[in-house]
């Protein structure tokens, strides 16, 4: 990339970085849980449409959601950033969803405005609000009701402990078992009383003998929600929810299966109903671009950003998953935090308003602008990155 843009987007980026440190810091003092994130959807709508941005929000039916485009020629080739702004219950940015949304505005401002002064005409630029990536996983309807429509590639920086080039998650599915029994007094006549709890405990008895026959890299995990109203009653209702998570989805849907028939024994053996359902959209895994993440590397390497590890050793699940199947993207880790702070913790949350934070925002907003202008401004590398998509895409059907 030129020099001059480097330069340009460097000193954008200095220009801006005060009022990005203070949208950071104010997200981190009123964390708002998925679906409920009305202050920082107004904040991060607010700040883009003062710098020209075109802004649609409540979109897919969600009501904290947002599409910024500038310009709004759907003409031009599309690079968006992703912006998260969802808190954990009880802990806060536990996940440096403050640092994402900071970084996420912060680039699309950045590199809109080094576009219409260096070369005016020649991308798009869009930031989308995407709410409840931590519970309902709303990147989901927003793609299925074309809220990214238009745009030809993706890119999202995570805040760590370290440095990740590519970033990997587990496709995950989200399940509630409702089990309803009858009740009865436990003492005086327990065998007129169909007992719920019983299912539960089944369900997770069924679940841990299963775990014997699972790959290592498989992951299910589950919490009782409601197990009885008094210790004398015997339960007439109870719940779980559990989590299914794979390395593909092609690995996780026999396991989801299984996990359901674990379910339905239990409700079989205890003799109560049971009802499923979904507590979240599934998430696939994340299907990196080869040409994304060549300049992501590039670009972390011009930053001064070091060591650098090639993919995340322990993954998570994320509804950019989803994203990556349908879009060329790319998603990266950038250490905001000591070694020892671990992700969704307080400690954690603590630490997206440190020092250390703080100089990292600014690497994340250089990095995201340089790969968008990169993008955005070589048709080549366009033409490559969309042909890696294909062949990503037939190699998994």
């Amino acid at each position: 990339m030129e020099r001059s843009l480097l330069e340009a987007i460097r000193a954008d980026t200095e220009e801006l970085f005060s009022e990005l440190v203070a949208i950071s810091r104010t997200l981190y003092h009123h964390p708002e849980l998925g679906l409920q994130e009305k202050f920082a959807c107004s904040l991060l709508a607010k700040f883009l449409q003062a710098h020209g941005f075109s802004v649609e929000t409540g979109l897919a039916g969600l009501p904290t959601s947002f599409r910024a485009d500038a310009p709004l020629d759907r003409s031009l080739p599309a690079f968006a950033f992703l912006a998260e702004y969802d808190a954990l219950p009880g802990i806060g940015h536990g996940c440096g969803h403050n640092l994402i949304a900071a970084s996420a505005v912060g680039a699309g401002v950045v590199l809109q405005r080094v576009l219409a002064r260096e070369q005016p005409g020649s991308g798009r630029v869009v930031v989308l609000g995407t709410p409840a990536e931590e519970t309902l996983g709303g990147k989901l309807p927003m793609l299925q009701q074309g809220v990214f429509s238009g745009i030809d590639a993706v890119l999202q920086l995570h805040p760590e402990r370290v440095n990740i080039l590519r970033g990997t998650t587990l496709a995950c599915d989200h399940f509630r078992f409702s089990f309803r029994g009858k009740s009865a007094h436990a003492a005086s006549h327990p065998e007129k009383g169909i007992n719920a709890l019983d299912a539960v405990l089944l369900t997770f008895h069924g679940i841990s003998a299963l775990r014997q026959q699972l790959p290592s890299t498989t992951r299910v995990h589950g919490i009782i929600t409601q197990g009885g109203l008094a210790a004398n009653v015997i339960p007439e209702f109870a719940q779980a929810e559990f989590m299914v998570r794979a390395p593909s989805r092609n690995e996780l849907e026999p396991i989801s299966r299984r996990v359901l028939h674990c379910a339905r024994g239990a409700a079989l053996a205890s003799g109560c109903r049971l009802k499923v359902e979904p507590t979240a959209f599934p998430c696939d895994e994340i299907r990196n671009n080869p040409a994304l993440v060549r300049q992501v590397e590039q670009a972390m390497q011009r930053n001064g950003i070091e060591p650098i590890l090639p993919e995340d050793p322990f993954p998570g699940s994320s509804d950019f998953g989803s994203v990556s199947h349908v879009l060329p993207s790319a998603y990266a880790f950038l250490a905001t935090a000591p070694t020892v702070v671990e992700l969704h913790s307080r400690q954690f949350a603590r630490s997206t308003v440190t020092p250390q934070a703080e100089e990292a925002l600014g690497r994340m907003v250089r990095i995201l602008a340089e790969v968008g202008a990169a993008f955005l401004l070589d048709p080549k590398l366009r033409a490559e990155v969309k042909a890696q998509f294909q062949q990503q895409t037939a190699a998994t059907r």
